[in-house]
């Protein structure tokens, strides 16, 4: 018979094999999506006067560098790959016995907070594809997730139903005064919506799984088309 490997044996094999895989990008991007990873190492094993040479190492580079340009670090096009590494854990931890919804619904945070949106919707097709389902992750009191109708895919409605017929990704600034969608995004989120960033999940063969909705609340500055990009990419592995 074979021995069964110890469990922290199988613990330290997993760990250096993921390790193996690591690059000072993926560190990196890991680092800026949570920096009390960070906070913590710094003051547990930092001393002071080395954080003191950073800080001096750091205005003295700012000094030196001409009207510095803001670049989003979720614009590198490493993103993607790191992305997908980052809900490659949540997957394991979340334990969704292959349901990919709540993975889609984990990289759909990350995009909101990435985009600066207010909020976000998260769709899925319903029954006999011809239809939209609002995805609901599951709350303190709800042990399953839920999906919830919001009607036919069909154009004159909402904005979703609107993407999801046409498979086109859409930023509008004021949802408003935008004649093609009478229902706005059909949402009930308590507080005026008015510019949306609208994009179809797709696979790579072109089949629709879903559609994201990004949105921003009444005298808020609109989506532009560097938002645009940013959710493009972190789609892109879906």
């Amino acid at each position: 018979m074979f021995r069964k490997e110890a469990p922290d044996a199988q613990r330290r094999e997993s760990l250096l094999l993921w390790m193996e895989g690591l690059t000072d990008e993926k560190v990196k991007a890991y680092l800026s999506l949570h920096p009390q990873v960070l906070d913590e190492f710094v003051s547990e094993s930092v001393s002071a006067e080395t954080v003191e040479k950073w800080l001096k190492r750091k205005t003295n580079k700012a000094k030196d560098e001409p009207s510095p340009k803001e670049v989003s670090r979720y614009q590198d096009t490493n993103m993607q790959g790191v992305v997908y590494e980052l809900n490659s854990y949540i997957e394991q931890r979340l334990d969704t016995g292959g349901d990919n919804h709540l993975l889609l619904y984990e990289l759909s945070s990350i995009i909101r907070i990435a985009t600066k949106a207010d909020g976000f919707a998260l769709y899925f097709l319903g029954e006999c594809n011809n239809s939209l389902c609002v995805f609901i992750p599951p709350g303190m009191k709800e042990g399953q997730p839920r999906l919830i109708p919001a009607g036919p895919i069909t154009q004159g409605t909402t904005i979703s139903a609107y993407v999801a017929k046409s498979r086109k990704t859409l930023l509008v600034e004021d949802i408003l005064g935008d004649e093609r969608f009478p229902r706005g995004t059909g949402l009930e989120s308590g507080t005026r919506i008015q510019s949306v960033l609208c994009l179809p999940i797709v696979t790579a063969i072109g089949d629709l799984i879903g559609i994201l909705e990004l949105y921003r609340h009444w005298g808020k500055e609109a989506f532009c088309l560097s938002h645009q990009e940013v959710a493009t990419a972190n789609l892109a592995w879906a």
